[in-house]
């Protein structure tokens, strides 16, 4: 009866967000893209000069590159609206071409007509770009992300801070910075999902101690909002992190078993997968009676390119002469594709300021574990924490086409694993005993 009331639930809960999804994009599409116009034309110039930045940046710089080409697809999707048909405009999401020169064409012509549709995907971020693009430029769109981007970190760590101490709010602003957060702000397509992140942290910290049983519920939202306002950049991390502070809070509690804890990480990655693959399975649905038929295509054809165990001809060759460069004997046809995406993920990871920074904290925790008292009954915490650490380098050895392809931002993912790892170390030292010696 109870398991029927809380299936209950959840599909309340999912219908409701689901037309709460439709209505605000509806919503937003009743801008006129006239009123946004010269706005979109000073934000076009702007990402071109991103694009300038990314060709000349070195090739060893790879972590540090924006991604213009989506944020192109962004803009173009922004003020290709047919305010006349709001509710079709919102499931077909028309657009012209969707790369830079594309946006040049729109700029040359305001009036030209959209000549594809983008259905595969819900682009929830519209419901903010939209109106943001009437007053604000790309550019200033990105200060502002700035700003709300560490406010809210900084309301993560206050959190963390309060709830576990000084010490574990300092392994996530590790983690993040790991992550090259200079410019996941700047670019609006890498930075809706380290806002639910935040936001997931907050809600994990607030919840678990009067709100318990909302937290599996919070995690199915956490996977339909990353389906619904993502562009598939790093999902797992709004999974991952809150997931990961979670079991941490959980630790504290003595008579939390490894099995309870090992409960709760399936049933909430369970609660979180169901929310992401049935949101997308709506939109689909929804683009195939609304749209048309061929949408559906579109989308299975874009889900088999994505799982395929191939890559680009294109990328192929830049591959080949990478490896060439470094082991002049070895093919790249000899290297499992699981191997080159992991060790692509890696190799934007693991520059010379990481490795110092992370090999001094490790080094720092070995040494405390050896001189000082360790928590007693850390080590199910432990071993839980590391085996959700390495569900990203799973992900990657799977989804080998999207990692391999888009590595310069999907790497990001690996954020998950440094901070499963940093907090296994955490959470086996005693810090409060270790305070008073």
């Amino acid at each position: 009866m109870r398991g029927t009331r809380t299936f209950i639930h959840y599909v309340i809960i999912f219908i409701i967000l689901i037309l709460i999804f439709l209505l605000l994009l509806t919503a937003s599409n009743f801008i006129p893209k006239q009123a946004m116009l010269e706005n979109f034309k000073v934000s076009v110039s702007q990402v071109a000069e991103y694009e300038k930045m990314s060709t000349r940046m070195p090739q060893t710089f790879d972590r540090y590159q924006l991604d213009y080409h989506t944020d192109a697809t962004m803009l173009d999707n922004a003020y290709f609206v047919d305010s006349e048909q709001p509710v079709k405009s919102a499931v077909a999401c028309p657009s012209y071409g969707g790369d830079m020169d594309s946006l040049s064409s729109v700029v040359s012509d305001p009036e030209i007509a959209p000549n594809k549709t983008y259905s595969r995907y819900w682009h929830g971020y519209l419901i903010l770009l939209r109106p943001l693009l009437m007053f604000l430029t790309y550019s200033e769109i990105g200060v502002l992300n700035t700003y709300l981007f560490y406010i809210l970190l900084a309301v993560c760590l206050l959190m963390l801070y309060r709830k576990t101490g000084a010490w574990f709010a300092l392994v996530f602003l590790m983690t993040i910075i790991s992550l090259n957060i200079i410019i996941i702000p700047v670019n609006i397509q890498y930075f809706s999902v380290f806002i639910l992140s935040f936001i997931g942290i907050w809600a994990v910290t607030s919840f678990c101690d009067k709100r318990r049983h909302w937290i599996t519920y919070l995690f199915m939202v956490m996977g339909m909002c990353t389906m619904y306002f993502d562009f598939y950049t790093c999902p797992l991390l709004t999974y991952g992190f809150p997931m990961i502070v979670y079991i941490v809070l959980l630790g504290k509690e003595k008579e939390a078993s490894f099995k309870s804890m090992i409960g709760v990480v399936l049933t909430c990655f369970a609660a979180w997968a169901a929310g992401y693959v049935l949101t997308w399975i709506v939109k689909i649905a929804l683009a195939y009676f609304i749209v048309g038929k061929i949408e559906f295509s579109y989308a299975v054809e874009s889900f088999s390119s994505r799982m395929a165990r191939e890559i680009p001809e294109a990328t192929a060759q830049k591959l080949a002469e990478g490896i060439q460069s470094i082991a002049p004997g070895i093919s790249l046809d000899q290297i499992p594709l699981a191997c080159v995406s992991i060790g692509l993920v890696l190799m934007q990871l693991l520059n010379t300021v990481s490795l110092i920074a992370f090999s001094g904290a490790f080094l720092a925790g070995i040494i405390l574990r050896i001189t000082r008292k360790n928590v007693k009954g850390s080590g199910k915490t432990m071993l839980v924490l590391l085996i959700v650490s390495l569900m990203p380098i799973l992900w990657f050895a799977v989804a080998v086409n999207p990692t391999i392809v888009h590595y310069y931002f999907q790497y990001r993912t690996i954020g998950m694993t440094v901070f499963g790892v940093l907090s296994a170390v955490y959470v086996s030292i005693d810090f409060e005993r270790n305070a008073k010696v």
